[in-house]
């Protein structure tokens, strides 16, 4: 029997939250690469103290997350059979028609030139509304051949109209555009990324996008779900596409900053 580690967080401080992977993987006659894993709330608020106040959801089968190693620090490393995903899920921050900005650096292990399957580094997701199958991310900033591209989508239905996959199909009510692609992307060097606006299922909202200081995308439109939810932040790896010449995805994080108090 496998044995899926969640983690939960709030917005407790103080409070040691310990979990000894090895011996549950023991108990469900798994083996995770953990060997025991403890994380202080505390520690989380150091490695990102604007998401404190989120409510903080860590996802990661077999990979590795290495949250608090250093204050404003967080990494995240993923191997091939290790499942597709090692990512920590931040909720209860980001609000439909409120302004937000959100930046971070991150630098990556080496990228596979000659690879054609893309994993992606951040998303902005959406909970489907009862009845509603799971879609695509609103946002996913990816990695493709050693360069960086991202995505939006949007859709002003109530509840989704997919007969065709869980993206921007033909015949879907979810629409899509390209915010940037080909960016190169070098490993073991810190990039910055920043994001500005106001998600939006409304044809006048916009939002702007920056990497390394440069703005590579300002677009205006709607750009999210129409969902009950709000949508949420995802930090980490997902790579469901495959693997190829390369059998582990690292990716770093620092300066992490999100806030809500920002005029446009």
């Amino acid at each position: 029997m496998m044995l899926l580690a969640r983690y939960y967080f709030g917005s407790l401080k103080g409070s040691k939250i310990m979990f000894s992977v090895l011996i549950m993987s023991i108990l469900a006659g798994c083996t995770f690469n953990y060997t025991e894993y403890s994380l202080w709330a505390g520690d989380f608020s150091n490695a990102f103290p604007t998401l404190s106040s989120g409510r903080v959801h860590l996802e990661c089968w077999h990979g590795d997350a290495l949250i608090g190693q250093a204050p404003g620090q967080a990494g995240f490393t993923l191997g091939a059979n290790q499942g597709k995903r090692c990512e920590v899920a931040v909720h209860d921050l980001l609000e439909r028609d409120r302004p937000f900005s959100l930046s971070f650096k991150f630098k990556t292990a080496a990228e596979n030139s000659s690879d054609h399957y893309w994993h992606s580094y951040f998303q902005v997701h959406s909970f489907p509304d009862e009845g509603e199958q799971w879609r695509c991310p609103i946002m996913a900033l990816e990695a493709l051949q050693g360069e960086l591209r991202m995505f939006n989508r949007s859709d002003k239905e109530a509840i989704a109209h997919l007969p065709n996959g869980t993206c921007a199909g033909e015949g879907n009510s979810i629409s899509s555009r390209t915010l940037f692609e080909n960016l190169p992307l070098t490993p073991e060097v810190w990039h910055e990324f920043r994001m500005s606006g106001v998600l939006s299922t409304s044809d006048s909202a916009c939002l702007t996008v920056e990497i390394d200081g440069y703005v590579v995308s300002a677009e205006c439109g709607a750009n999210t779900f129409n969902d009950k939810s709000s949508p949420f932040l995802k930090f980490g790896i997902y790579n469901p596409t495959g693997w190829n010449g390369i059998s582990t995805l690292s990716i770093e994080y620092k300066d992490i900053y999100f806030s809500n108090d920002v005029e446009l």
